[in-house]
């Protein structure tokens, strides 16, 4: 660790959770000058086994509800979600629906006065987002607290970000009370061989990373 960086490291035994080989894995935590916090993810295994790591933190920007919040995410297509929340194997467009964000929208409104049966069921966006570009140097995703003149912006070189807007969370939070975008590989990749591999070999390292860049806004 340093006074802007910490490194955290884990061993996942072979057999942990089911999965195999040991997987060493490691994450570092760095704060920038910029108003970045950026993390950069590293794994190596000694059997091939499946990977797609995140981060999972929930982002209010101040607000008291994640509703409050614009989100712009440059993504034009998405993986169809089946009923029991798996991906079905499809990468469908948004264009012309509730699902597109390429645009800045209001996650409340947007939720609140949906037509979409399944978000209606739902109540919430929890989604994967097949992102235009895996280029780090791009934005990929904005979450704007227009009360609080506060931006934060997501870069990464993973391919699709998830999207939540957390209405199981529970006390001492509430429902919707922070957004999750978890950048990522596509969800269920290991069942679909179309997907983008989600499989580490022994002879290949995992490396990502994730920047969530925040500034104020006039």
């Amino acid at each position: 660790e340093s006074s802007t960086a910490v490194t955290l490291s884990l061993l996942s035994e072979h057999g942990d959770q089911g999965f195999p080989g040991n997987l060493s894995i490691k994450v570092e935590y760095l704060l920038t000058e910029d108003n970045e916090l950026m993390m950069n993810y590293t794994a190596k295994t000694d059997a091939a086994t499946p990977i797609n790591i995140t981060n999972h933190a929930y982002f209010s920007l101040g607000e008291s509800s994640g509703e409050l919040l614009d989100l712009q995410v440059n993504a034009s297509s998405m993986l169809e979600r089946k009923d029991n929340g798996l991906p079905s194997g499809k990468v469908i467009s948004v264009e012309q629906t509730d699902f597109d964000f390429q645009q800045t929208v209001n996650i409340g409104q947007r939720q609140q006065e949906t037509q979409d049966k399944s978000l209606q069921e739902m109540q919430c966006y929890d989604h994967c987002f097949v992102l235009n570009h895996n280029d780090i140097g791009i934005a990929d995703a904005v979450l704007t607290s227009p009360n609080n003149k506060v931006r934060m912006t997501l870069y990464t070189d993973q391919l699709a970000v998830q999207l939540y807007t957390g209405v199981a969370l529970t006390p001492p939070f509430s429902p919707y009370q922070g957004v999750c975008l978890e950048a990522q590989n596509y969800t269920n990749a290991i069942n679909i061989p179309h997907f983008p591999n989600s499989v580490l070999t022994p002879e290949s390292e995992y490396k990502q990373s994730i920047i969530y860049h925040f500034e104020s806004i006039k």
